[in-house]
């Protein structure tokens, strides 16, 4: 599963990164919603982890370049990224 911080509008050159670096298959792509408000991604996030976890799969690792990327639980282990450029909150 990939659940980025990237606006649902960006889906297709999304799709066009994952597919240029190799990652071609995955069970889920969750992109921003267009209507999401919120200053923190935190929510958004960890509600996406909630809803894959509901389907009855187990989410053991989650790694990202930002603290929202494993913040809000529904996960067993976290790896923080360096990121010397950008941090969303």
């Amino acid at each position: 599963f990939i659940i980025t911080g990237r606006d649902q509008d960006e889906i297709n050159i999304t799709r066009k990164n994952l597919n240029d670096i190799g990652i071609k298959h995955w069970d889920g792509l969750y992109l921003k919603p267009i209507n999401y408000k919120s200053k923190s991604a935190v929510y958004y996030k960890s509600e996406t982890r909630k809803k894959i976890t509901n389907q009855g799969n187990n989410i053991l690792l989650s790694i990202g370049d930002q603290y929202s990327d494993s913040d809000g639980g529904y996960t067993k282990y976290k790896v923080k990224l360096p990121n010397p450029m950008y941090e969303i909150k």
